[in-house]
């Protein structure tokens, strides 16, 4: 810690007949907001080791945790056959009033730069793997000749230009913060005097997806204490991610977002009117870079990402499926909108039940809610605002064996086994999307009711509403003495613990055909479950933006990993495992490094992002007259920061399903959320998550200086509205 002794250090004395160019590049340095990280070294061009004086280097968004240098011009003239360069990386922390953190646990870094009298010293690059962590220094000359660019893998692009003429006369190099890769092209002779090799036998991919399902509620966590053995099993042979995010808490932009493999705020469908089809045309999808790379494709249960629900010969649904990259699909909407009073086409799910004479038997259980309303076959209420009950209808008449989620576990089984026979040699991705736990929540067979924990900060006194002019105003909550939240909780359970066991009976299968597949299991987003007063999502707190993530394979090194990740990152890596370049618009970080078998690797995401720019919703006040419940109109941006996990929330028309997390606020409104949880004695006494900001007005520069930095990661709008409320007096 602080600054070293100038004159313990060794200095390079140097003349000014020549110049050697350099960059430095370093893999992993772990900073915090308010920290800048510096090369400072012997040369005088490098500080002589004062840190004031030394050459910063920087890093983005992408790039993070890699930093890289601009171009550094040394003029020298050594006396020996080398030029002997000592050096140091250290952490600039005076913005928060902190002084200088060098490397202390490490010897000083050194490189001997090769030297002739009258020669051409050119460029060279020094590459380091991580801040205080002793390793050797790479030292390598470019080939202005060889140097090429490849758009994956690294953090490097250099484009060529000259510099002024003088003594030494040198072309130089600039470096642009590109996310690319700098590498050096074999000679001819080279390639063709390797022996030939055969290629790697590229993994098979099975990517399951439910709908609506929360991070805590799998069976991992004891305090929530829902029996899910097939999930838990696969965590505990893989990688569980506890810190996996969704890009947006709404069905339609997350499955958007995670099939371009692009951020939300990168996309241009924002939210469940919209559609990938017919919004995002032209947009690669993993899906179809894979089948392009030569993947055998498919896709079984509910996608949303196409409006095409015509029946089996329909041909929208085959240009929709060829478009996004679907070899093979057998496809379901929903579990109840073929039940619509105008009629609707089947999707595949609606012609089974319709085949075996149960289609009206189903629509009878569903009622209105497959006309936007309710499950008017329960006494629970009978509006547009069913959500507001906690989802809940009657036993279902039909016979479990009939439900939607057996319908896709079983056709995914099918289609499984029907494309494996066909080219057993052929590697495949399968993509199964379960309707659950998504609701309505209609329980198939008898109620067993469960320990479950009660929901948090669950007040349903008074309902905040617009007038049509926009004036807030608080009511009763309308439908406060229908509501058992205990029920919905009991439903919801009862939903995974049914999907829990096709998951069981699938792998079953997979194990048989392709014993070596790499398994996905996730969510598309959570759910509320009554936290703050509150059921389904669309929110940024922990209940509707948080969920499970587990990777799961034979090479596959099981442990848990707590460095935040985002739902995009999932395609990205699949990806990487099938050695699939990803198309030139997609985002996302590979989680590859952490599923190595020689331990876990850093990964380099920064940041997760979680937004939504969603319509109005309009219900009707107990006199039957329009009103608002408000727009979901927030970004969010969390990082683990020295140890502490922060989520920065941004809503400029003020939050929205908070409870009391933060205060109603009908302005822009901006939290930052510790969301380091301690376990069920930090939940019950703190919630998932409390603002900082709040109690912070006069705490250190270091939680308004975590706010600012996690801002620069939100969209431009939302980043000019609260970034100014961050700035401090």
């Amino acid at each position: 810690m602080g600054c070293r002794k100038q004159e313990e250090m060794e200095i390079t004395r140097c003349g000014t007949c020549s110049t050697i160019s350099l960059f430095f590049h370093i893999d992993i340095a772990r900073s915090t907001p308010g920290e800048h990280l510096h090369v400072v070294g012997s040369h005088e061009r490098l500080g002589a080791w004062d840190p004031e004086h030394a050459i910063r280097l920087t890093t983005s968004e992408l790039a993070y945790p890699v930093w890289r240098s601009q171009q550094i011009d040394l003029r020298c003239e050594p006396e020996e056959s080398f030029l002997l360069l000592k050096y140091k990386y250290v952490l600039d922390r005076r913005e928060l009033q902190q002084g200088f953190l060098w490397e202390e646990n490490i010897p000083d870094r050194e490189v001997r730069i090769p030297w002739t009298p009258g020669a051409d010293l050119g460029v060279w690059l020094i590459r380091d793997t991580a801040f205080n962590n002793q390793g050797p220094s790479t030292l390598r000359k470019l080939d202005l000749n060889s140097v090429r660019v490849s758009a994956i893998g690294g953090l490097l692009a250099l484009i060529f230009r000259p510099l002024a003429a003088d003594d030494c006369d040198l072309s130089g190099l600039h470096l642009l913060q590109q996310r690319l890769d700098l590498t050096t092209t074999r000679s001819t002779s080279a390639a063709t005097s390797d022996p030939p090799t055969t290629p790697p036998r590229r993994p098979n991919l099975l990517l399951i997806v439910l709908d609506q399902w929360r991070w805590d509620w799998d069976g991992q966590h004891d305090d929530v204490g829902v029996a899910l053995p097939t999930i838990q099993a696969l965590g505990n042979s893989g990688v569980r991610f506890t810190r996996a995010y969704t890009p947006s808490p709404l069905c339609v932009p997350a499955r958007t977002a995670m099939a371009a493999v692009r951020e939300y705020k990168a996309m241009r469908v924002k939210n469940n009117s919209q559609s990938f089809v017919s919004d995002e045309p032209g947009t690669a999808t993993f899906m179809s870079v894979l089948r392009d790379a030569g993947y055998t494709t498919m896709l079984v249960g509910k996608d949303h990402l196409s409006d095409a629900v015509e029946d089996l010969s329909g041909a929208g649904q085959a240009i929709d499926m060829q478009a996004l990259g679907f070899d093979w699909y057998i496809r379901a909407k929903d579990k109840y909108s073929f039940c619509s009073e105008t009629g609707g086409p089947l999707d595949a799910y609606g012609a089974y039940l319709q085949e075996m004479k149960l289609l009206s038997q189903q629509c009878a259980v569903y009622g209105d809610f497959a006309r936007g309303s309710s499950c008017n076959a329960t006494q629970v209420c009978d509006s547009t605002s069913f959500k507001e009950c906690g989802f809940r209808c009657s036993v279902n008449a039909l016979d479990q064996k009939h439900s939607v989620d057996r319908w896709v576990r079983r056709e995914a089984e099918r289609l499984l086994k029907t494309v494996h026979e066909k080219n057993p040699e052929k590697p495949w991705f399968l993509q199964v999307n379960f309707l659950g736990p998504h609701p309505p929540l209609v329980a198939e067979d008898t109620l067993h009711p469960q320990s479950l924990p009660a929901a948090i900060d669950a007040h349903f006194d008074q309902t905040l509403v617009f007038d049509l002019d926009g004036t807030p105003r608080y009511e009763p909550h309308p439908y406060k003495d229908a509501l058992n939240v205990t029920e919905t909780r009991q439903l919801y359970a009862q939903h995974l613990i049914r999907i829990d066991k096709e998951i069981g009976a699938l792998l079953t299968t997979l194990h048989d055909l392709a014993p070596d597949a790499v398994v996905v299991v996730t969510g598309d987003h959570g759910e509320h479950l009554g936290d703050h007063g509150h059921f389904a999502k669309a929110s940024p707190w922990e209940p509707s933006i948080h969920v499970p993530l587990i990777i799961a394979g034979a090479t596959i090194a099981p442990h848990v990993e707590e460095h935040p990740v985002s739902l995009i990152d999932v395609p990205r890596t699949l990806l990487d495992l099938a050695a699939v370049r990803p198309a030139p618009s997609m985002q996302g970080y590979s989680l590859a490094p952490a599923l190595e078998r020689n331990g876990k690797a850093l990964l380099q995401r920064p940041a997760v992002m979680s937004g939504l720019n969603y319509l109005e919703e309009f219900t009707l006040d107990a006199a039957g007259s329009p009103i608002s419940l408000g727009r979901k109109h927030f970004d969010s941006a969390a990082a683990l920061l020295e140890g502490s996990f922060l989520k920065l929330v941004c809503c400029p028309s003020g939050c929205r399903k908070q409870g009391r997390l933060v205060p109603d606020q009908f302005s822009p409104q901006v939290a930052l959320m510790n969301v380091t949880s301690s376990g069920p004695e930090f939940v019950a006494r703190m919630g998932f998550e409390y603002d900082l900001l709040s109690a912070a007005k006069k705490s250190p520069p270091a939680i308004w200086a975590a706010a600012r930095w996690l801002a620069h990661f939100l969209g431009d709008e939302f980043r000019e509205v609260c970034l100014p409320l961050l700035q401090r007096s």
